[in-house]
């Protein structure tokens, strides 16, 4: 099996590194296009990737394309691969945000795709994959396109009403996870660790949350008083955060992107 990567920016890239740190794909049937030519070259010398001259030509010598380009650039992108799209068994996924399966069925009607929201963890084999629940695959290429993502990410099933919310939280949060690392660490650097020191103390306490609650489902609140001692240091802490509108202001920063017009 081969894949087409259309458009092999840092969504792209990121899933071609996650299929062959996983061994989903050898590198070479990873066929990545770009709008430039030269970039693409560098990218795919890295990732010993094969380059293809033309977005058609990729999509032609591939079981399964990756459409990994802006939502604005697809009907562009596709012009001259929808009739092939159309009238073969490749499968597309699309990975371009706010389009559904009833506008990817507008822009490239009668071909098999489904609408997705991948984050950039699925390099690392620890993604999110949001999927809608509605496509045009069939049940085949829907259990291939499980094998091709659960061994790089979470896969969850989202209605189309939730999609945005859902790919807010796994595509959008990790930016906010990112800047409490960022503060952990410059707080640990304050009293005398080294950054990095810092930086891996509390990336790895971040992974160990995330894991306890997927493996026991408590309710984070439960979590919380689990590590709070009567009195002890760490209600301290929490009480602090409490004080300065942590909650609020996760809220507020989810409510921007959903509601950027309020």
């Amino acid at each position: 099996m081969k894949a087409a990567i259309i458009g092999f920016g840092k969504m792209g890239q990121a899933i071609a590194k996650g299929w062959i740190d996983k061994k989903v794909f050898n590198p070479e049937d990873i066929l990545a296009s770009s709008g430039s030519y030269d970039r693409l070259m560098d990218a795919c010398e890295k990732l010993n990737t094969t380059p293809m001259p033309s977005n058609a030509e990729a999509i032609a010598n591939a079981d399964v394309v990756i459409l990994a380009v802006k939502p604005k650039m697809i009907a562009d992108a596709m012009q001259e691969c929808r009739d092939l799209l159309a009238a073969s068994d490749k499968w597309i996924v699309s990975v371009a945000w706010g389009i559904d399966c009833e506008e990817l069925e507008k822009l490239l009607p009668g071909s098999h795709h489904i609408s997705t929201i991948p984050n950039t963890a699925i390099e690392a084999g620890c993604g999110i994959m949001i999927y809608e629940n509605q496509s045009t695959l069939t049940q085949d290429q829907k259990a291939l396109f499980v094998e091709l993502f659960e061994p790089v990410s979470m896969l969850v099933e989202i209605p189309k009403a939730q999609m945005n919310i859902a790919g807010i939280l796994g595509g959008c949060a990790p930016a906010f996870t990112e800047m409490y690392l960022e503060a952990l660490g410059d707080a640990g650097v304050a009293y005398g660790l080294k950054r990095e020191q810092a930086y891996e103390i509390a990336a790895k306490m971040i992974e160990g949350v995330g894991v306890l609650y997927l493996n026991q489902k408590n309710h984070p609140g439960m979590m919380k008083d689990d590590v709070c001692s009567p009195g002890g240091s760490t209600i301290r802490g929490v009480m602090q955060l409490e004080k300065e509108g942590f909650r609020s202001a996760v809220i507020s920063a989810v409510q921007a992107i959903a509601d950027p017009k309020k």
